[in-house]
């Protein structure tokens, strides 16, 4: 099968889907596939070169205006001819899917987590037009596909693949331990990962129980705050602060530890407790919807219902019952082998994209003028039109910067609690 799949690089970029980009691709390529990225970037595109050293080949194109990146996106399909394109989440592979399904290309757009940007690509593009719609759409969880349902008035076909994860040979030792070691990787921000509440419950914690020792693995705006804060605390010694990992290096840090932690307010289906759980530690995280799938409270990790007396009374708990860690470990890795491994993510993948395709493909003609739809303001941010006259003073260009305030004074509002 020939696919063609959308993603986007910059520098120093580790997000959850790159990650899941540098995963899935090689594997589908190790399984005979030819696979044809077409990757956005941002100054820099690191991973394209990693994938292109996996046998993945990649074209390039700095990101500009979304018109311009769809007519590049078809004339590199019409270069490849593909049975399947993933534009993934991105809005101009979105748009430029109306022309490839025009030429049986089959089209698939995902949905990776609950937040307004990608429940507006779902709706934009999976079930909201019938004009605009995907072949396919891609949820990473079931909480996502059942929220689809209740919103949809046209039929989509929905399949669920979480990202993928390696389960290594080797995991963390669970045995009785004077010190519980617990690691918090990710980005190191407020927004959605609410890493000062982290810390002030870790620190909480440790002031409380003692015998504790915390990592937090990542990067961010608020690293160098956090350290700050930490030291006028007293606490720097009980807190590791790591830069982010990739590969066996990642895994070899996660083993180190025996919880993994994770209080945001939104995830699709996260990564880093998948892989946490891959390793064997055992997954806290904040009761949200939807990752009850992941986190089975009591079964595969436990699911606090605060950042606070909630939270710390379980990591009290975890301190002081290593037989009941040791259970939950080996419950949480059977559970990521048997549902959230790599391989079966990638049998998922096949698996619908062989649904979708069967159709001989011919090459997309592109008209002169797109004819594109206003943008819906959830992804307006991601859809970078050209200028037009006074595109500022549309009905859309005055929805669109009210939306961008809005969203603004949210952020401010999250930051400063």
């Amino acid at each position: 099968m020939r696919i063609a799949f959308m993603a986007y690089d910059k520098t120093n970029y580790h997000g959850g889907p790159i990650i899941n980009a540098r995963r899935i691709l090689p594997e589908l390529v190790k399984r005979g596939h030819q696979v044809h990225a077409l990757i956005g970037y941002k100054n820099d595109f690191p991973n394209a070169r990693f994938l292109r050293k996996q046998g993945v080949t990649c074209s390039i194109m700095e990101n500009t205006y979304t018109e311009n990146m769809i007519r590049w996106i078809i004339r590199e399909l019409n270069h490849f001819q593909p049975d399947v394109f993933i534009p993934n989440i991105s809005v101009a592979g979105g748009f430029a899917a109306k022309w490839a399904m025009k030429s049986d290309i089959a089209t698939i757009i995902c949905q990776r987590s609950p937040d307004l940007f990608n429940r507006g690509l779902a709706k934009m593009f999976g079930y909201g037009f019938k004009e605009w719609q995907t072949s396919g759409l891609m949820c990473v969880s079931n909480f996502l596909k059942e929220d689809v349902i209740k919103q949809t008035k046209i039929p989509v076909r929905i399949k669920v693949i979480p990202s993928g994860v390696p389960v290594p040979s080797e995991f963390t030792d669970q045995r009785e331990s004077d010190t519980l070691k617990v690691i918090y990787a990710g980005r190191i921000e407020q927004k959605y990962k609410r890493i000062w509440d982290i810390v002030t419950a870790l620190i909480s914690a440790s002031k409380k129980y003692g015998g504790m020792q915390f990592t937090l693995l990542g990067d961010g705006s608020e690293k160098n705050k956090i350290a700050e804060f930490i030291k006028s605390q007293n606490q720097e010694k009980i807190f590791l602060m790591k830069n982010n990992l990739l590969g066996d290096d990642y895994y070899a840090e996660l083993r180190k530890n025996h919880v993994i932690v994770l209080l945001s307010d939104l995830e699709g289906m996260p990564g880093t407790v998948m892989e946490g759980m891959a390793c064997g530690l055992v997954p806290v995280c904040l009761r949200i919807n939807g990752i009850d799938e992941l986190v089975q409270h009591g079964r595969t990790g436990f699911l606090a219902n605060d950042r606070g007396d909630d939270f710390i009374g379980i990591l009290e708990m975890l301190k002081g019952n290593h037989k009941l860690r040791k259970e939950i470990s080996e419950n949480a890795r059977r559970h990521i082998i048997e549902n959230y491994s790599l391989p079966v993510a990638v049998d998922r993948w096949e698996a619908f994209c062989q649904e979708l395709t069967g159709k001989p493909v011919y090459p997309i003609k592109l008209p002169r003028n797109l004819r594109l739809p206003q943008s819906l303001p959830e992804i307006s941010n991601e859809d970078n039109r050209k200028p037009g006259p006074l595109s500022h003073f549309t009905p859309y260009g005055v929805k669109r910067n009210a939306f961008k305030i809005k969203s603004w004074m949210y952020n401010r509002l999250v930051k400063n609690g």
